[in-house]
């Protein structure tokens, strides 16, 4: 087995879809927060750009890096 697997039968869907969606709301606050306070141009090509790659860098991890890290944990180890 690769470090990358590519079957979407193993990834979480709904925590991806949670995720995404809280990233996007702290993302358009604060961004919203940045057009009151410093006078930034509303959905400027900068903020739409940087949220794309901070969505995509999440949808890529729980696509091929999360089944894989949660394949490989043992349910019997605990942290403590």
């Amino acid at each position: 087995m690769g470090i990358i697997n590519l079957d979407w039968s193993l990834v979480d869907k709904r925590s991806l879809i949670h995720d995404l969606v809280k990233v996007f709301i702290f993302n358009f606050c604060a961004h919203l927060l940045s057009v009151m306070y410093f006078k930034e141009e509303f959905l400027s090509h900068k903020f739409l750009f940087i949220l794309f790659a901070i969505e995509l860098g999440f949808a890529l991890f729980y696509i091929l890096f999360e089944p894989v890290i949660v394949q490989n944990v043992d349910p019997r180890r605990t942290l403590l």
